[in-house]
């Protein structure tokens, strides 16, 4: 009878384990880029596709609407007052009844765009319910709410993008006097302002150099002169431009630019 020899196995040393720990560490590092610009490419890409259906669902409004934007709202049971729109969008809204009268800010759908865009979009719901438009939602920016402590999945959350409260006439040259694209809002009847029309704002600006609905960010209130507040921007949005070097925006011929970061937003883009 023939004995074989017993195979002794043994682990991993202590230096081969450093030395794959090592390895791994190389190869984590660098992948992380790739992987940190994929996941802002599709951020981007959601976010284009998002403000192009908003401008779609905009364009489409005012068909229907004898070419007046979006920013009345019934406040006092009477005939419709401009009640302006909140210089935010909101991809959650509340859904009520159309007798209703009330005017707050989270109610009223005079106060959010995304409640007069939802028939656009085929989002419908019974009175007194939330609902959400999916496109008006941005990942990277959800993330960076959630950082600061924000809420991301309420109809009270901070806003994703911003509107454009105003186009003033220092800026545009050409224009006669400033314009309101989605109403100015305000404490009492008498310091309210409606919308312009769109063949108005069309008329008197080059369309596709002015920014309609832009990506939020703290840095906006800077860029845009003061223009933007700190209310309209949010408490909780991310610092900085969350795709680092640029914001994307909804022009007003409805198409998609990339602004970079720092520019003056007051004026068109690009710059003469």
């Amino acid at each position: 009878m023939k004995f074989r020899p017993s195979v002794r196995r043994t682990g991993f040393t202590l230096i081969e384990l450093l030395v794959v720990i090592a390895i791994l560490a190389v190869l984590a590092a660098l992948a992380f880029p790739s992987f940190s610009r994929m996941l802002g490419q599709g951020s981007a890409a959601k976010v284009t596709s998002g403000l192009r259906q908003a401008g779609a669902a905009l364009s489409n409004y005012i068909g229907d609407n004898g070419m007046k934007m979006p920013a009345t709202g019934t406040t006092s049971g009477g005939d419709p007052i401009s009640y302006g729109l909140q210089p935010s969008t909101h991809p959650w809204f509340r859904i009520i009844s159309p007798n209703h009268k009330g005017s707050g800010a989270y109610n009223d759908p005079g106060t959010r765009l995304s409640a007069h865009l939802a028939r656009y979009c085929g989002v419908t719901g019974e009175p007194n319910t939330e609902s959400k438009l999916d496109f008006l939602t941005d990942p990277l920016w959800a993330a960076e709410v959630k950082k600061n402590g924000g809420p991301t999945d309420a109809y009270w959350m901070q806003p994703p993008f911003v509107l454009r409260p105003q186009i003033h006439r220092s800026s545009y040259p050409q224009m006669a006097a400033d314009l309101y694209p989605f109403g100015r809002d305000g404490q009492q009847s008498s310091s309210l302002k409606p919308a312009d029309t769109y063949t108005k704002i069309a008329s008197s600006l080059p369309a596709s150099r002015t920014w309609a609905i832009i990506q939020s960010d703290r840095e906006l209130i800077k860029d845009s002169g003061g223009m933007l507040t700190s209310g309209m921007v949010g408490e909780k949005a991310p610092a900085k431009p969350v795709l680092a070097s640029h914001r994307l925006a909804l022009m007003f011929d409805w198409s998609v630019q990339r602004i970079p970061a720092g520019t003056d937003l007051r004026r068109p883009y690009p710059r003469n």
